[in-house]
């Protein structure tokens, strides 16, 4: 299919934006629903963009990347997670949400252009081992979801617990098996546990902080689902950043992603 040719693609030193646009521009939908991602208010492009390759003229390769594997990544997501706690589609809602925040955050702390939309397709792929376990996971949904309200920090441990096996680990093997690159390894490695590859690094602690923050703002989370993710010590001071840095971090965010969600849906 078209997503695994782009995450394919995603994942080669060597790909050209030809390469790309030849992918993309086999599916329409696709199309149209990249294009109006480029020309929403996120990018604040003054003029309006047209084609693939237009794009890639103004935003280059990388960040139109980050932006087909978004658009391209939408059917993929948009599967139903009650055993996690999401509502209808609030698996794609929480990592939309995730991926916006990690790249503006990125962007606020003055970190290139590349690992901004590095970090956005880190947070937009950082669950997607969930994809794989829901279905085993929803067979245990209310003992699961009990034990997580009182353990909100183990979430892993308590998938091992009763399936044998946790979305952090299966979503590591999956970009490993897709060739991803290794930034993107570990931040669905540390989106947990920031230091999971030795000691604290900004990275970690950014995709950590972006699922922090997705989740405390409660994108795609059901209604009655009580179970958070903490902050681990020290996630904050690394990145230069206080408690009183969120608040206002997090407001911007969702106003930009409110704004892209709107664009992607009024695309189909």
């Amino acid at each position: 299919t078209v997503i695994f040719e782009v995450l394919k693609l995603a994942g080669a030193d060597n790909t050209k934006a030809a390469d790309f646009e030849a992918i993309v521009s086999k599916d329409q939908a696709l199309t149209a629903k990249m294009l109006k991602m480029v020309n929403s208010a996120f990018y604040s492009i003054p003029k309006k963009i047209t084609t693939i390759r237009d794009a890639v003229v103004v935003l280059g390769f990388k960040t139109l990347r980050s932006i087909v594997m978004a658009a391209a990544t939408t059917k993929l997501f948009r599967h139903d997670s009650v055993g996690y706690g999401f509502e209808r589609a609030g698996l794609w809602k929480h990592s939309y949400g995730a991926a916006v925040v990690a790249r503006f955050l990125s962007v606020k702390l003055g970190w290139s252009q590349e690992a901004a939309d590095g970090a956005f397709v880190g947070g937009l792929l950082h669950d997607m081992g969930k994809l794989i376990l829901e279905k085993y996971l929803a067979l245990h949904q209310e003992a699961f979801h009990a034990k997580l309200i009182q353990e909100p920090g183990r979430m892993a441990e308590l998938e091992q617990e009763f399936i044998g096996y946790d979305h952090v680990a299966l979503g590591k093997e999956i970009a490993m098996k897709w060739k991803l690159p290794q930034s993107i390894v570990e931040m669905i490695s540390c989106h947990h546990a920031p230091a999971a590859f030795g000691p604290l690094q900004p990275q970690g602690a950014l995709i950590h902080l972006a699922n922090f923050m997705a989740r405390s703002a409660g994108w795609g989370i059901a209604r009655g689902f009580t179970a958070r993710t903490p902050l681990v010590a020290g996630s904050l001071e690394i990145l230069g950043l206080s408690p009183a840095d969120l608040p206002p971090i997090q407001q911007e965010a969702a106003a930009q992603q409110v704004l892209v969600r709107l664009q992607r849906d009024r695309a189909g």
